[in-house]
């Protein structure tokens, strides 16, 4: 097991490498994406502080980049044998709700059109990268950054962006959502 400090920016690793074992996030956020062969980068998820992540059979398939500076804890695949029996089964826990997680995005991708993805796609982000003020929660996200989790171009996620401003949903200004913690219908209030 061996703890180490990453900088925003920072690739951690990249599809092809061969990794065997768990990062476990002490503190700060790690993106993982997967990057089409013209480019464009598919966001998968926002790790936060005690997520899990990594491989157990080798090599990877994303990206996994820090989002924040952070410190995480790599715990190699013989090492899992040392783990306390708790914590053990806390790794496999987080590990098995990651999965879950991954499974409903991709269902989401597949058979919910654009305009029904992105208020439970800024509310994750929200619970994630948000910064409640005043009964708003702010996202400091450009268009371009939110197009990356949704699946979508820049321009139709702008153009839905701009209809639920009219609709006084949301506030949008460069690289800021603001959201009334109304938007949730109560999801928000336990989730922060």
């Amino acid at each position: 097991m061996r703890t180490f400090k990453l900088k925003k920016g920072e690739i951690i690793y990249k599809p092809g490498d061969n990794i065997e074992g768990i990062f476990v996030i002490k503190h700060g956020k790690v993106r993982t994406y997967f990057l089409s062969q013209d480019g464009k980068e598919f966001s998968l998820e926002v790790l936060i502080r005690n997520d899990v992540f990594g491989s157990l059979d080798g090599e990877v398939e994303e990206f996994a980049e820090v989002f924040e500076d952070c410190e995480l804890i790599f715990i190699p695949k013989w090492g899992l044998k040392d783990l306390k029996n708790r914590v053990a089964v806390g790794l496999i826990s987080a590990l098995s709700k990651r999965n879950s997680f991954l499974k409903k995005r991709i269902k989401e991708f597949v058979l919910l059109p654009l305009e029904q993805r992105i208020k439970p796609t800024i509310l994750y982000l929200a619970e994630r990268l948000g910064k409640r003020k005043n009964g708003f929660v702010e996202l400091n996200l450009s268009h371009q950054e939110l197009s990356s989790f949704l699946g979508a171009s820049r321009e139709c996620t702008s153009k839905i962006l701009k209809f639920m401003e009219q609709d006084g949903e949301i506030k949008i200004s460069r690289r800021k959502i603001v959201v009334h913690l109304n938007f949730f219908d109560n999801k928000f209030e336990d989730k922060l």
